[in-house]
């Protein structure tokens, strides 16, 4: 018999996170990885005293990943199923790139709609990067920004200003966020955020000004923070809900193809 008991914290399972990690066939997206998965619950699943494997699952019900050890992969169906019946899960996330939780989704869906096109470096280069003037340029954002850098985000998209100043502060300290600025005035930000669980990827984000934006500005963006992923020996990757046509345009302007996707899958 299998015991699902729920986490207080999740750093008890970093090594069957990285066999997880050793299971996907391309890279998981960094804001999943790095900041939907974190703050969701975690459970471990327990036969007798051992620990054999673990899932999560976020307030809305919607579990984010689901990993069973090897020599317990024959009941890893019954085990999603026991998740499922108990109520503990109604729906996933679960990518394309990711095989084997995919494949136990599939077996007990009920309806199944893509959610969000993963992207990756195609290895081409952008059309016409607009070089830096006196007036406009590219330029790494400093720590003592912040302030600035939180103002810019709230200004142009929805967003939890608590948790975005924790994200930032963190963005800052590892030099990872860069602004596209008119004189002094920040008008498209993005970020760069190298994986410490995903060598030789980082995962690439832009919010353009909304007083700034069909102007290929997004693009620009993508493209200098691409070459700051290859300075850095690094493949480029990022992400897009499958109803932002116009974060498509640029990503596929940059040079990024999408080759995976994030399902929704209801049980």
């Amino acid at each position: 018999m299998f015991r699902l008991d729920k986490l207080k914290t999740h750093e008890e399972l970093d090594s069957l996170k990285m066999d997880y990690l050793k299971t996907v066939t391309a890279p998981l997206d960094g804001m999943w990885e790095s900041g939907f998965i974190p703050m969701s619950q975690h459970w471990e699943i327990h036969k007798a005293e051992d620990r054999v494997g673990y899932f999560c699952v976020d307030e809305a019900g919607c579990m984010l990943q689901f990993h069973v050890a090897d020599e317990h992969l024959a009941e890893a169906g019954n085990i999603l199923q026991e998740v499922v019946a108990k109520g503990i899960a109604t729906t996933a996330a679960v990518g394309t790139n990711e095989p084997l939780y995919l494949s136990l989704c599939l077996d007990r869906q009920q309806g199944v709609s893509v959610s969000t096109l993963l992207y990756s470096d195609s290895g081409s280069s952008a059309n016409s990067l607009q070089e830096d003037t006196q007036d406009f340029r590219f330029r790494q954002a400093n720590r003592h920004e912040l302030k600035a850098a939180v103002a810019f985000v709230v200004g142009n998209i929805d967003c939890d200003e608590l948790w975005l100043r924790t994200y930032l502060t963190e963005r800052l300290a590892k030099q990872e966020l860069y602004f596209f600025c008119r004189g002094a005035k920040i008008i498209a930000s993005g970020e760069c955020r190298f994986s410490a669980t995903q060598p030789g990827y980082a995962d690439l984000g832009v919010i353009v000004s909304k007083t700034e934006r069909g102007h290929g500005l997004a693009t620009q963006m993508l493209a200098r923070l691409k070459e700051v992923a290859r300075q850095n020996d690094c493949r480029a990757i990022c992400s897009t809900t499958t109803d932002n046509v116009a974060a498509q345009k640029a990503i596929g302007r940059a040079g990024f193809v999408a080759k995976h996707r994030i399902l929704n899958v209801t049980f």
